[in-house]
């Protein structure tokens, strides 16, 4: 059985599916964590247009997104009010 990776390095809107088998997949590793991997593309069995990351080695997990210290890193619908805390954030829910 294999896990997916959705890698996103933000240079791009596109993200890259790394597979990892299930038996290799970090155990530390949770939404937004920073990775480390090296691997080879190849296309993916559906869709040759497309790439995924087959790993050569290990997955190593960097550092991990604590929820407590960036609240906002999480796939969490968040109200109005809850964003209007950071005001760096207030500009882009204004309506």
């Amino acid at each position: 059985m294999n896990v997916f990776v959705d890698l996103d390095d933000g240079s791009t809107w596109n993200r890259i599916p790394i597979v990892i088998k299930a038996s290799e997949k970090p155990p530390d590793l949770t939404l937004y964590s920073s990775i480390d991997v090296t691997g080879v593309l190849v296309p993916t069995p559906r869709n040759s247009a497309l790439l995924e990351l087959h790993p050569t080695s290990p997955v190593t997990v960097v550092g991990t997104c604590d929820q407590k210290q960036y609240p906002l890193c999480g796939k969490i619908r968040y109200d109005r009010d809850q964003i209007r805390q950071f005001p760096h954030l207030r500009f882009k829910n204004s309506k």
